[in-house]
This record gives structure tokens, C-alpha cells and sequence, in this order.
């Protein structure tokens, strides 16, 4: 009796904290053009929705807990709507790929993510990562379309660099070793016969941790921690390119663990 009055509680503090919240606060902030220091209106406005809906949908999961659900399970759900919600509302942010982290975790350790669906997040970023290399070499080829898209820029517009066909084409070679090193993984073979298995593996350790780098970026031009989120290229890095080295990362994590 006592857990369903806790649990009940929770899931009305959570109910009226979002349905009140948007009425009384954050409706008029939106209104207001209420800014954060260094974010523009829009952005603020989206990270004061995310953070405030974000404490309902955790209370939500505190109460699920107290009235007997597994505890890793449910932290596991959370974190996975926690990455939905701020992937819609706040790509740029860097919490998203923490909660992801969190919800493969529990995933994996409650045996909701079992080996199949592991393999199938690997394969699905083999077959990125084959695509990603076809158009670096479709670039190193003299192609243009997209290629201007992808180079950071600096304040006055110019490309931050200009990839030359040789970096460009190591760039798909490195892409399509971590390819083979990654199906070697998931098929359980080695397709090193010298290195061995073990060293296939570190192969994707490395890819991951390279994956990992970018998206977390070097605090200037790239990545989560980068200052510039306002010119193009800051816009597309937040809302594609970012995200997907981080699910390409993630993707490789899964491997590792299937």
C-alpha cells in the first residue's frame, strides 16, 4: 500500500510539474524570447523545455521502481526516451549520447539487448560506414556534391582546410578496415590470420575510440564541445554529422558486447 502511494505521488508530482510547467513557465519564457547566455532564443527555449520535462519523465521512473520494477530496466527506459527527447529538442547537446550509453548498458546487462539485436546494430553500421567510405571516394574522385558541406569553416566563412584527394582517400581506407574488422567480429572469425582475432577486435576498439573523439569534438569546429553552433556547417555538425559518429560509435560498442 505505502509503495502505490509513493508511486502515485510521483507520477502526479510528474503529471502536474509538465502539464503546469509548459502553462505557466515555459509557454511564456518561449513567448518572452527568454535567452540563455551564449543561446540563441530558439535553442534556450528548447533546453528549458528538455531539462523540465526531462525531471516528469524521472520521477515517472522512480515510482515504477518503488512499486516493483527492475530497477536497471526501468533507469535503462529512461535513458532511451531521455535520448529521444533530447535528440529531437537539442541535438547539439552531449547528454543525449551519455543517456544512450546508459540505455545500451542496461540493454545489455538486463538481457533486453540480447546478441541479435547487437549484430543488427552492427550491421547497420557496416553498411554506413561502407557508404560514408563510397562517397569519400567518390570526393577523392574530383565528385563535388556534398563536399563543401562537411569542412568546418572559420568566422569569416572560409573552409577551415581543404582535404586532399590522398587524405581523402585514407580516410575511406580507414573506414573500410574498420568495416572488415567489425563483420569479422560479428561473423566470430578472423580475417588476419597472422594478427589473430584479438587484434581484430582492437581494431574496433580504436575505431570507436576515433568515433568517439569526433563526437565529442575538439572544442573549436567539431563535436559537442565545439563554440561555433551558428554557421552552417555548426548547424548540420549538431544536427547530422555529430550524431552520427555517435551512433556509429555506439554501433561498434554493441559489437564488442554481442
Amino acid at each position: 500500500m505505502e509503495a502505490m502511494v509513493v508511486a502515485g505521488c510521483f507520477a502526479s508530482l510528474a503529471v502536474a510539474h509538465s502539464v503546469l510547467g509548459e502553462q505557466a513557465v515555459i509557454r511564456p519564457l518561449v513567448a518572452s524570447r527568454w535567452s540563455a547566455p551564449g543561446l540563441a532564443p530558439t535553442p534556450a527555449a528548447r533546453l528549458m523545455r528538455f531539462a523540465w520535462h526531462l525531471t516528469s519523465l524521472a520521477w515517472v521512473g522512480l515510482g515504477a521502481i518503488v512499486v516493483g520494477a527492475d530497477a536497471v530496466a526501468t533507469v535503462g527506459l529512461v535513458a532511451a526516451v531521455s535520448t529521444v527527447l533530447i535528440v529531437v529538442l537539442l541535438p547539439g547537446h552531449f547528454a543525449w549520447a551519455l543517456f544512450a550509453i546508459a540505455a545500451l548498458a542496461a540493454g545489455v546487462g538486463t538481457g533486453f539487448l540480447g546478441t541479435a539485436a547487437l549484430s543488427v546494430a552492427g550491421w547497420a553500421g557496416v553498411v554506413v560506414l561502407v557508404a560514408i567510405a563510397l562517397v569519400h571516394l567518390y570526393w577523392a574522385g574530383g565528385g563535388r556534391r556534398w563536399a563543401d558541406d562537411v569542412v568546418p569553416t572559420e568566422p569569416d566563412g572560409q573552409p577551415s582546410f581543404v582535404p586532399t584527394p590522398l587524405q581523402t582517400v585514407a580516410v575511406a581506407a580507414a573506414m573500410l578496415v574498420l568495416v572488415i574488422a567489425v563483420a569479422a567480429v560479428l561473423v566470430n572469425a578472423s580475417w588476419w590470420a597472422v594478427a589473430g582475432r584479438d587484434v581484430t577486435r582492437w581494431i574496433v576498439v580504436g575505431g570507436v575510440a576515433v568515433l568517439a573523439a569526433r563526437a565529442v569534438g575538439d572544442g573549436r569546429r567539431v563535436g559537442f564541445t565545439k563554440a561555433d553552433h551558428d554557421s552552417g556547417f555548426g548547424r548540420r555538425d549538431d544536427a547530422v554529422y555529430t550524431p552520427l559518429v555517435t551512433a556509429l560509435a555506439l554501433a561498434g560498442s554493441a559489437v564488442l558486447v554481442a
